[in-house]
């Protein structure tokens, strides 16, 4: 019967597109069943089966994310859900029942993420299309490196039609590393093209 009730508690948490933490499952269960802490259930608790599934979960998803946070020094939130997915060894984030990626306060965090409206989509942008856009931004304009990125920001929430780049959901450790991007990129294109003309 308790195993039911938690799995009742987090279908219902993820069906209303909300962040399912093992802290809220449990804050509803104990009001379920009206006692203050879980011993008071007087149950084993390496039997509370969906709890202990959904925290393993939970712990793998924040695996990642530290994992991430030292690989990866740019990505959009539109492409981090398919690194993760792989990580994660399913096919759909979504059939963890954990609630939307984008609800999970750790990778709200980590992008920055804020949209105007709770179920407003991810937008579809990739971090290819992020770092083609610096590229074609940086080399129309020749600005000065200490105001080029905040320009940037602001020519992105134009580009993508947003109101503010907590919308566009952007992990970039380093914008500078952004310039480093751009220029091996260029160098390669240039590589690129000087080997189709001589072959």
């Amino acid at each position: 019967m308790l195993n039911e009730e938690i799995s009742k508690i987090i279908l219902t948490l993820h069906k209303d597109k909300q962040f399912v933490s093992p802290v809220t499952v449990e804050t509803q269960l104990l009001k379920s069943f009206g006692v203050n802490q879980l011993r008071d259930l007087r149950v084993d608790l390496t039997h509370l089966v969906p709890l202990n599934n959904l925290r393993s979960r939970i712990k793998a998803v924040n695996l990642y994310i530290q994992i991430f946070k030292q690989l990866f020094n740019i990505c959009t939130l539109h492409d981090f859900r398919p690194k993760i997915e792989q990580f994660l060894e399913t096919q759909n984030y979504d059939d963890l029942h954990l609630g939307p990626l984008e609800a999970n306060e750790d990778v709200i965090q980590l992008f920055n993420y804020k949209p105007v409206n709770a179920d407003d989509p991810v937008p579809q942008v990739t971090t290819g299309e992020v770092v083609q856009s610096f590229i074609e931004f940086s080399d129309r304009f020749k600005e000065a490196r200490e105001t080029i990125f905040d320009n940037f920001i602001v020519h992105l929430v134009t580009k993508y039609e947003l109101q503010s780049i907590h919308e566009l959901g952007l992990f970039c450790r380093s914008f500078p590393y952004l310039l480093q991007v751009s220029f091996f990129f260029l160098l390669f294109c240039g590589i690129q093209n000087s080997f189709s003309l001589r072959y």
